[in-house]
């Protein structure tokens, strides 16, 4: 049940009057309103929860190659991979930033 069913259902018990006439005609409004709210909340609430997951993941990320780094049998190729990697994985950061950046900024 929306808000605006509630405020139908609330209008209905009412007595005739302005009160009923202006509850019954907010109805509709209402119900727009809170869908759009929760349309805004939802998207926002889903943007939080995805942002928080891939920082999540880029810290792992980054985690896992620093331990791999702090191998000291690593060859000299393999610590190169690494740092590679790192760095690869830094601009990703970077860039998803800069897009997120970019998105809010145009808004």
């Amino acid at each position: 049940m929306g808000g605006g069913t509630l405020i139908a259902i609330i209008a209905s018990a009412l007595p005739d009057g302005i009160i009923k006439s202006v509850l019954i005609w907010m109805a509709p409004a209402a119900t727009l309103t809170l869908s759009a709210i929760w349309i805004w909340s939802r998207r926002k609430i889903l943007e939080y929860l995805e942002e928080r997951d891939a920082e999540k993941y880029f810290e792992a990320a980054r985690k896992a190659i620093n331990d791999a780094l702090q191998n000291p049998t690593l060859s000299p190729e393999d610590r190169a991979e690494f740092e590679k990697s790192r760095l690869e994985l830094d601009r990703l950061i970077v860039e998803r930033k800069m897009a997120m950046a970019t998105h809010h900024a145009r808004k």
